[in-house]
């Protein structure tokens, strides 16, 4: 019985600490060059993204850190969907 107990104030206390490490922000695992911003995926997806490039957003990620080096390119119009900017972008990781 005192095994048992044991064994369950373990396993209680393993999920206790890894709880808060999953539930942690991302961080940038890079930064950007000049003239790019630093950007959650998740905000380029929502903020500026034409729908249809999810995939293609996802796959830049190369480092896998849900954040992408963006530059939005002013004097363009968005073929894609006008009511968003044109914009390019690159993992954080790339030299650029």
């Amino acid at each position: 019985m005192k095994r048992l107990l044991l064994l369950c104030a373990a396993v209680f206390a393993s999920l206790a600490v890894a709880a808060p490490a999953a539930s942690a922000k991302p961080q940038p695992a890079g930064g950007c060059g000049e003239g790019f911003e630093l950007m959650s995926l998740k905000t380029v997806l929502r903020e500026i993204a034409a729908e249809g490039f999810e995939d293609a957003l996802r796959a830049a990620d190369t480092n896998a850190d849900e954040f992408l080096c963006v530059r939005i390119l002013e004097n363009f119009p968005n073929p894609f969907e006008p009511g968003k900017p044109a914009f390019v972008f690159t993992d954080n990781s790339a030299a650029l």
